[in-house]
């Protein structure tokens, strides 16, 4: 990540070049999906039982990816173009958004809002 006046400058998770235009932030919903599920129904396996920690299922967490957008070759992506997350304030608009999203809680998107530097969310 750069500071150039005040605004984020993301880098590329995938080719390590900073993101100026044509990038922005994406995940594989179907994937993350796939979690979503898998917890569900270990839920519903113990429904009522007592549990331990250790009992719960050892699930991924996803990570949202800055890129470019033609370094990721991917159409299957929940896509969020850079301009339209360039700031704390857009940043909230989305959390409020994809927070609605039933797959949202198996991402890492507070992390990845820390890494931005959007001091709101560290």
């Amino acid at each position: 990540m750069n500071q150039i006046t005040d605004k984020v400058l993301p880098v590329c998770d995938l080719c390590a070049k900073p993101i100026i235009e044509k990038g922005g932030l994406d995940i594989n919903p179907a994937v993350v999906m796939d979690t979503y599920i898998a917890w569900h129904k270990w839920e519903r396996e113990i429904e009522g039982q007592m549990y331990q920690t250790s009992d719960m299922p050892d699930l991924p967490e996803h990570h949202w990816r800055t890129a470019h957008w033609e370094c990721t070759g991917d159409d299957d992506t929940y896509w969020i173009e850079w301009d339209r997350i360039n700031s704390p304030e857009k940043a909230m608009g989305w959390t409020k958004h994809l927070s609605g999203k039933v797959w949202f809680s198996h991402t890492d998107w507070f992390d990845l809002m820390s890494r931005l530097g959007y001091s709101v969310y560290a």
